[in-house]
């Protein structure tokens, strides 16, 4: 039988979880009606196509989150490889230290991919000026480019106002999905409430750093830039909450375990070619 204490517990979970997802759903919502407002369709319509579309970059995670959470909830109990018959302070600081060394190195490489990304946008694109609209201009650095803020002369042709707002929003979601690896480990240590607020927070802030910026930069720029905002406050925050149950912030050499690691890439690297497969084969 659940005990009351831990029956509020997994409701006070439950609600949160719920209140995560309605922020998501609310900071977009208010995020793209002052794009559109602001900016219009094609605004609203560079900033949708990119959101969605960076979202392959959940790939550079190698299914990090899932195995963080399964080997960090194993070595608590003292289950698991390296960490058998340990306490669950030391088990839950050696998944700590191999996890987080993988997120940093997924999180460079996520941006140098949002990089590459800002700069081959309008190859992705095809975009080659044929039907003459608005939106090829702003995309090309054309005169629709002006109208927008954005200054030609970029690499390839594409607006200096266009590729800030690629590798914006790209760049949030790379920090997004690499502060998933510290909100795995504290949920496994039984803080997933706090890292709900903690989402709420991240899409707040979104919110209120995209009117912050819209007097001294165009809408879609805002918006992207404060993206980018929130998710270093979110990967701040996330890693910050995992490491007061692990005890320290900054992983230690000494507790980076090999097999750690090669445990949590296969965990993830399976968990990836299912989302992998579910992203090829889902009806669309």
């Amino acid at each position: 039988m659940i005990s009351r204490a831990r029956h509020g517990g997994i409701a006070l979970e439950l609600a949160s979880a719920y209140g995560a997802a309605g922020a998501r759903v609310a900071a977009w919502a208010l995020v793209s009606a002052l794009v559109y407002r602001r900016g219009g369709a094609e605004a609203l319509a560079l900033v949708a196509l990119v959101r969605a579309t960076a979202g392959l970059l959940n790939y550079t995670t190698v299914g990090l989150a899932p195995a963080i959470v399964r080997t960090a909830s194993r070595a608590r109990r003292g289950r698991v490889g390296p960490c058998a018959g340990r306490t669950s302070a030391a088990g839950l600081a050696r998944v700590y230290s191999s996890a987080q060394l993988l997120a940093i190195v997924a999180l460079v490489l996520g941006l140098a991919l949002a990089a590459l990304f800002a700069a081959t946008f309008h190859l992705w694109l095809r975009a080659d000026g044929t039907g003459g609209g608005s939106w090829v201009a702003t995309i090309r650095g054309g005169a629709g480019a002006a109208a927008h803020g954005a200054a030609p002369g970029a690499p390839g042709g594409i607006s200096g106002v266009v590729m800030m707002v690629v590798f914006s929003l790209a760049a949030g979601t790379v920090l997004r999905l690499s502060a998933e690896a510290g909100g795995a480990l504290a949920q496994a240590a039984g803080r997933l409430a706090m890292d709900n607020a903690l989402f709420i927070a991240a899409e707040t802030t979104w919110v209120a750093a995209t009117i912050v910026l819209l007097p001294i930069a165009p809408v879609a720029e805002a918006a992207a830039i404060g993206y980018a905002v929130s998710g270093a406050a979110h990967l701040i925050a996330r890693w910050m909450l995992a490491a007061h149950s692990a005890g320290f912030l900054v992983f230690k050499p000494s507790l980076i375990s090999r097999r750690r690691i090669a445990h949590l890439l296969h965990f993830g690297i399976w968990v990836m070619l299912s989302q992998w497969a579910d992203f090829l084969y889902a009806p669309v």
